[in-house]
Parts: C-alpha cells; sequence; structure tokens
C-alpha cells in the first residue's frame, strides 16, 4: 500500500513538471506483461473430434453427415477455420443469414443445436 502511494505521488510530480507520460517505476504497479496469444482451434478437427465421440457413445446414426454439413456452411460463412475466433455475434449473423432459405425451426433445430453442443464439449 505504501509502495502505491509513493509512486502516486512520483507521477504527481512528474504531471506537476510537465512530464504527462508517467511511466511507474515500481514493479507493484507496472502493467503486466501481454500474454502468449492462444494456438488457433481447428474448428474441423472439434467437428471430428465431437462426431467420433457421439459415435462411441452409441448417438449420430448417420455417422455425423448433418453436423458435417452444419460445421461446413458455418466455416463457409465465417470464411476461417478458428473456432476460439468465433464469437457471439458472428453466430447471430450466421443464424440470420440462414433464415431467409430455411425455416426458423431447421435453423433453430437443426443448425443452431448442432452448434451449441459442438461447442459446449469443445468447451
Amino acid at each position: 500500500m505504501m509502495r502505491a502511494e509513493i509512486e502516486a505521488r512520483e507521477r504527481t510530480i512528474e504531471r506537476d513538471s510537465g512530464n504527462y507520460r508517467c511511466q511507474p517505476t515500481d514493479p507493484i504497479v507496472r502493467q503486466p506483461a501481454p500474454e502468449h496469444a492462444a494456438d488457433p482451434v481447428n474448428l474441423t478437427k472439434l467437428s471430428d473430434d465431437y462426431i467420433r465421440a457421439r459415435i462411441q457413445a452409441g448417438f449420430m446414426k448417420d455417422a455425423g453427415k448433418r453436423q458435417k454439413q452444419v460445421v461446413a456452411n458455418l466455416r463457409a460463412f465465417l470464411r476461417h477455420n478458428d473456432a476460439r475466433k468465433v464469437t457471439k455475434k458472428d453466430l447471430l449473423a450466421w443464424r440470420d443469414s440462414l433464415l431467409p432459405s430455411l425455416s426458423a425451426k431447421t435453423v433453430n433445430d437443426a443448425y443452431r443445436s448442432n452448434v451449441r453442443s459442438l461447442f459446449q464439449m469443445g468447451a
């Protein structure tokens, strides 16, 4: 606490003398180093792992055919294959792009539910 007060007083003195850059010198109040960027997660590989796990559990009688179509559609819309870059805003825009050509029931029951399950498994 005392170190932070000393640091604050030093910054005040710097500002009073006209120096507005005010870089902290005490390591306790410095900005942390930027974190290492996480490796990308391949959306296709995540989907394949999900399908394999569901088939082993006795589900997905169609061997994931519908899931693969949904993920391919999502990848085409996003124009990338990194699951870490997918945002809620992206998924809402994807949903909105599907609604003119598909019924709301199909979008909710087939497309959104597949992607929701995929991302819950990958979390």
